[in-house]
């Protein structure tokens, strides 16, 4: 008896904390079951998306096929490949990276301020670059330049402030450069 009550308290436990619930899933391959949220997601990064109902139906098609194939590539190990995991790691750095240079850009492109006499300067500092036209003719032309310069140098100086505040060690030797 009471190792019958135990059995029902656990089978009772774990219906209650949703094992025993049925999953929200929309697609079920083998074991792996897709929300649909997941899917729509996929599918609006696909190039199927624009093309409604049809091109749902041929992402179907192409993401069963796409879940078959990572799943035997799991299980035949691939996904733990050295050079495999190297790629990984390369293209999430490199993912970081633009977000994070996007984000700083962006917040200091909102800071950056080009005012006339900058342009008029500038402008007569290098007017043979400009075909030697008139500053009304190439007036954006200029400001847009000097935007662009003043947010490059903005950039620089914040990488400059990472580098300062970093403790850096370079064993040149070891890299085969002089310093």
């Amino acid at each position: 008896m009471r190792r019958a009550s135990l059995v029902g308290c656990l089978v009772l436990s774990l219906w209650v904390l949703g094992c025993g619930q049925p999953r929200n899933s929309v697609l079920t391959i083998n074991t792996i079951e897709i929300s649909k949220q997941e899917f729509e997601d996929a599918f609006q990064r696909s190039r199927y998306a624009y093309m409604g109902q049809e091109g749902k139906k041929l992402f179907l098609d192409s993401y069963i096929n796409m879940k078959l194939i990572l799943k035997e590539a799991e299980e035949l190990g691939l996904d733990k490949d050295q050079e495999f995991l190297r790629d990984i790691q390369f293209f999430w750095e490199q993912s970081l990276l633009k977000e994070a240079i996007a984000a700083r850009t962006n917040e200091l492109a909102s800071q950056v301020r080009v005012g006339d006499s900058e342009v008029q300067k500038y402008y007569e500092e290098h007017r043979a670059e400009f075909g030697n036209k008139p500053l009304s003719e190439v007036y954006d032309q200029v400001r847009w330049l000097l935007l662009k310069i003043k947010q490059s140098e903005a950039v620089s100086q914040w990488t400059d402030g990472l580098r300062s505040q970093a403790d850096i060690k370079v064993d040149w030797a070891a890299l085969g450069l002089n310093p």
